[in-house]
């Protein structure tokens, strides 16, 4: 073998290897969020609950918000979204990284405990994506994005009102 061959040979094999890397672990992943489109989102929902107490609820297909008043009554409104406040919702999911998010971030139920659990999920045309967590679960980057996706749909609903 010659000196160029070898060099050519090396190339190659260097070049290939990280195309293949990139193609199957880089690409693979971006593709798998493909389906997470605007133009194929349908609704989302996100629903608060202490215990077996529902303290917030809301569905974007229905437009029904449910928020508890007091222990024993739950307030009911109806409110539609705009297509600009679902579009900039979408944004921020995309912006914080929601659909890398593990579906669950929770803890064991213990007695005596009643963290709020929080549930927000998205639907597609093709797939949801949907994510459970406690307000006590270990502070870390997911659960740090999560609270501000909250925070940042809870200001577009009031801000609908």
């Amino acid at each position: 073998m010659t000196d160029r061959f070898k060099k050519i040979y090396l190339l190659t094999m260097i070049i290939g290897s990280f195309l293949i890397y990139m193609t199957y672990y880089y690409y693979n992943t971006y593709f798998k969020k493909a389906h997470y489109k605007f133009v194929e989102f349908e609704n989302f929902e996100v629903r608060y609950t202490k215990g077996d107490l529902l303290l917030y609820d809301y569905d974007s297909k229905t437009g029904i918000l449910k928020t508890r008043v007091t222990p024993d009554s739950i307030s009911t409104k109806t409110i539609k979204l705009s297509p600009e406040t679902l579009k900039s919702i979408h944004q921020k999911m995309w912006d914080l990284m929601f659909f890398d998010t593990p579906d669950h971030l929770t803890v064991a139920d213990q007695p005596g405990t009643d963290a709020p659990r929080y549930f927000l999920e998205m639907n597609y045309q093709k797939k949801s994506k949907s994510v459970t967590w406690d307000e006590n679960y270990p502070k870390n980057h997911y659960t740090d994005k999560i609270g501000e996706l909250k925070k940042f749909i809870e200001t577009r609903i009031e801000e609908n009102q």
